[in-house]
């Protein structure tokens, strides 16, 4: 099978999509071995900061194809011409940007509908239409669509009924793991972390609900504990101000490195993530595999990931999610309960198991065109 992926969310203003691509596709290389050849279309001017694409291309079973910048007008044509040139089995398109034509046999990843379920994620209605356009051609266009998690196959069938998408989980790499005591400490000195801190780990995009975050921080009476707020900042979005008590506790990190996020994890006694909706939450699976107890909201595909693994709260109550904070900070039992099940959940999650289902899919779109055509 000759595949061609759209790799071009590998970089720095993509960090839940670019984690996943890169993942996957690594992940594919090497499920796949030499009877599967994988184009990954690079955008070569972004900045990426964050994932090596030198070791991904290392192995020379991944070979990269320059493509254009994601939000260029004329991509879509682009994209088609490398399809004419290249002539995949399989195309897919890892984010609703694609061609507007029909061409290669085509696979789309719907990551969510959180601007139509949430519309106050993105104020202007006439964004929301071009979003909502855009996505009904990215799904009306394709073979077969891929969703994370049951809660965006739901939103995608409530606003685009019909549609049978195939929900294949996110993973989460080995590098997301538990570190030595001594380990751990010797980041904390070097970074001068609190001694006791609630962790916050994503972008500053309004559905993340920082501004709930912040609220529900000021509730937690325990003046020795801080809030470190790590993650992707999106400069063109306001950073809401902490106020009121703990106000000075709140500590801003912006973007970290894998390293980084790894040491902060297991530094952190509690990982908070209020997110008034979401994809699939990677940032809570990412912390369950370095064993930390993890507040999330319920309702939301972050409750999904969690599954019983969690203590899941009102995202839009910052008392309840206050409460939770505190109850894991003063039960240090409570705390190692979670700790456990957290690392148990996230052992369920992997890589090469989301390559797996994703390969089963590209096969089995391949398999119903050749009926088609008999």
């Amino acid at each position: 099978m000759r595949l061609l992926v759209d790799g071009r969310y590998v970089q720095d203003h993509f960090p839940g999509v670019g984690r996943y691509v890169y993942g996957l596709v690594r992940a594919l290389a090497q499920l796949g071995g030499p009877d599967l050849e994988i184009w990954l279309v690079v955008d070569p001017a972004a900045r990426n900061t964050r994932f090596d694409l030198k070791e991904l291309f290392a192995g020379g079973r991944l070979k990269p194809v320059e493509g254009p910048p994601v939000f260029h007008p004329a991509a879509p044509a682009a994209l088609a011409r490398l399809e004419r040139r290249l002539r995949p089995d399989v195309a897919h398109y890892t984010h609703y940007f694609r061609p507007w034509v029909r061409g290669a046999l085509s696979v789309v990843t719907i990551h969510d509908l959180i601007p139509l379920s949430l519309p106050e994620s993105m104020p202007a209605r006439t964004w929301r239409l071009v979003y909502r356009m855009l996505v009904w051609l990215a799904v009306r266009l394709s073979d077969a669509v891929i969703v994370p998690s049951a809660a965006t196959a739901a939103a995608l069938a409530r606003h685009f009924p019909g549609l049978k998408p195939v929900v294949v989980p996110g993973g989460v790499g080995p590098e997301f793991r538990p570190l030595p005591a001594g380990e751990v400490e010797n980041l904390r000195q070097q970074q001068a972390l609190p001694s006791r801190f609630c962790l916050y780990h994503g972008s500053n995009k309004p559905h993340k609900n920082l501004a709930g975050l912040l609220a529900a921080f000021s509730l937690v009476a325990d003046p020795s504990v801080s809030l470190v707020i790590s993650g992707h900042v999106d400069p063109r979005l306001p950073r809401p101000n902490p106020s009121g008590p703990g106000a000075d506790r709140v500590r801003w990190l912006g973007p970290v490195s894998d390293a980084e996020l790894v040491g902060l994890l297991n530094a952190a006694e509690v990982f908070v993530y209020p997110t008034l909706a979401e994809g699939f939450g990677l940032p809570v699976l990412e912390a369950m595999a370095c064993g930390r107890p993890v507040v999330t909201s319920a309702g939301t595909a972050a409750a999904e990931v969690a599954g019983e693994a969690a203590i899941l709260v009102n995202p839009r109550e910052p008392a309840e999610v206050a409460q939770a904070i505190s109850r894991v900070l003063a039960d240090r039992n409570l705390a190692k309960r979670l700790g456990r099940k957290a690392l148990a959940r996230a052992a369920e999650f992997s890589w090469e198991r989301t390559a797996a289902l994703t390969l089963g899919v590209y096969l089995g779109a391949a398999e119903r065109a050749s009926l088609k055509r008999d």
